[in-house]
């Protein structure tokens, strides 16, 4: 409506812009629907560049949807430093890079990012649930859990963070990983359940559940990568290799997350691993910040 009424409102163009390239990445990959979405995206945020070449959130757009159109992880990342260098007051702009450094495996300033736009709105309940993401991936597992309180508090939710899943496997909690698990909506709830099983003592319940959910195909409801995590939690670097390929066929969303996943960052150094990075256009996992498995853990018995 904002464009119809004032079609030279640049900013109500790179906003619009934003919308039809989240609508892109909701429709089924490659179908008209998509297509359309996504011409309809770049046409809002080049009208938007055209009013205003050096507006902030226009370029912000601009990276959002190099992103989730074609997975462009170097000319996204130019972009959006580019609309946070323009408007740095602008908590999009900040969280959209912080994501994009993120996936770089550049953890300190995507935290720092992150965290300015929590300056910025501070009742953003979506904010803590990403900062609590970069603090799992630095080892600050307590830190992550207060930032799911105050998530929660600010938006109760009628199911658990899985984060919460996650941070328990790093400590070695298995039971409080399943207990988690088993709260999560369907269709997750089985493969988060396979996953938690992997931290567990018990190979051969482990083993029968994981076999269940690939030889039923379940983990197509819910993501190949997790099941690749799955995989990264045995220590089996070519079936994690392999289950990787097979996220980044679909281009399944959750790929994004690789450089700062402490389960896959356990392989930083493996052959295997490090030639996928490279093949989907991602740096060399030895650069990324972020702390694997083995480092967390190692860390958590330092401190006693």
């Amino acid at each position: 409506i904002a464009t119809r009424l004032d079609p030279t409102y640049a900013s109500a163009w790179a906003q619009l812009a934003i919308a039809w390239s989240f609508l892109g990445e909701d429709a089924e990959k490659g179908s008209a629907e998509a297509k359309a979405a996504f011409a309809n995206a770049h046409a809002a945020v080049d009208t938007a560049l055209r009013l205003a070449p050096d507006l902030g959130i226009a370029h912000g757009a601009r990276g959002n949807l190099m992103f989730i159109e074609n997975i462009d992880w170097d000319g996204s990342l130019a972009e959006l430093r580019r609309g946070a260098e323009l408007a740095p007051d602008n908590g999009q702009n900040q969280g959209g890079l912080s994501r994009m450094l993120a996936y770089h495996g550049k953890l300190r300033e995507a935290i720092v990012h992150r965290e300015r736009f929590l300056l910025i709105e501070p009742l953003f309940p979506g904010n803590y649930y990403l900062h609590s993401e970069l603090m799992i991936a630095a080892g600050r597992l307590d830190e992550a859990e207060q930032d799911i309180r105050i998530a929660r508090e600010l938006s109760p939710r009628p199911y658990p963070s899985n984060s919460l899943m996650y941070i328990a496997i790093l400590r070695g909690d298995a039971q409080a990983a399943l207990q988690v698990a088993g709260q999560q909506p369907a269709p997750w709830r089985d493969m988060d359940i396979a996953l938690a099983l992997q931290a567990g003592g018990d190979r051969a319940v482990a083993d029968a559940v994981l076999a269940k959910i690939i030889g039923d195909g379940s983990w197509r409801k819910t993501s190949p990568y997790v099941v690749a995590q799955a995989y990264a939690l045995r220590g089996d670097a070519d079936k994690t290799v392999e289950w990787l390929e097979r996220a980044w066929s679909i281009r399944d969303t959750n790929i994004r997350l690789l450089m700062y996943d402490p389960l896959l960052l356990r392989f930083r150094d493996d052959p295997r691993f490090i030639a996928f990075c490279e093949k989907i256009g991602l740096p060399p996992p030895s650069e990324s910040e972020a702390l694997g498995i083995d480092q967390i853990r190692a860390k958590l018995a330092a401190k006693g």
